[in-house]
């Protein structure tokens, strides 16, 4: 009962953070596409930002919207939790590789590329189906959070926002499969119980 009732708060915070974070990005991809002027090479980057905060952002609301209605419905998928953290790590390395493609790139967002990269290939691993050994959603999700966390603090105005209201999202996804390895001590009981008395 308490475990449900906190993957239920978790989900619910959790959800609710992610349009938060949405319509930072939105304002992020509304300032690049402001931004543009006269040289052609930052025209294209911009506009590439443009469409990577536009896209990040939607699939954020999307999925945000998809586990809070389904928690509040009492349906309890968790599942899309997954594509919401995959979609900001796929955007992050999207956005890393451009600077690094375009400007050179720095320190930031080179660890960001590995980071990005590292918690795309594990949440892919999830989804995909592909059983593994390692407890995939808690490590790609927390991977997500570290990389938000990273351009957090590689970051100023309102991406740095946005990057902490991402952290803040990913560790309450981070709770709730973390809550998923806890067993249930009661129904394990029970079941014990039960095996005796067949015995």
């Amino acid at each position: 009962m308490v475990k449900t009732t906190l993957k239920r708060i978790f989900a619910i915070v959790g959800s609710s953070l992610a349009p938060i974070a949405a319509i930072l990005y939105f304002i992020l991809g509304i300032q690049a596409i402001l931004g543009i002027a006269g040289d052609v090479t930052a025209n294209i980057f911009l506009f590439i930002i443009f469409l990577l905060c536009f896209a990040v952002a939607s699939l954020l609301t999307f999925f945000g919207g998809k586990v809070l209605f389904s928690f509040l419905n009492n349906e309890n998928d968790d599942e899309p939790f997954l594509k919401l953290a995959l979609s900001f790590v796929i955007f992050e390395f999207a956005i890393n590789l451009s600077e690094i493609c375009f400007w050179g790139g720095n320190a930031a967002n080179w660890l960001m590329l590995i980071f990005s990269l590292a918690g795309t290939l594990t949440l892919l691993v999830r989804i995909t189906g592909l059983k593994t050994a390692w407890y995939t959603d808690v490590v790609g999700v927390g991977i997500a959070m570290l990389t938000a966390m990273t351009a957090a603090c590689a970051s100023e105005g309102v991406m740095l926002a946005a990057s902490v209201i991402v952290a803040m999202s990913c560790f309450s996804i981070m709770a709730i499969f973390a809550l998923h390895l806890i067993k249930d001590e009661q129904k394990s009981t029970n079941e014990e119980k039960e095996e005796s008395e067949e015995k």
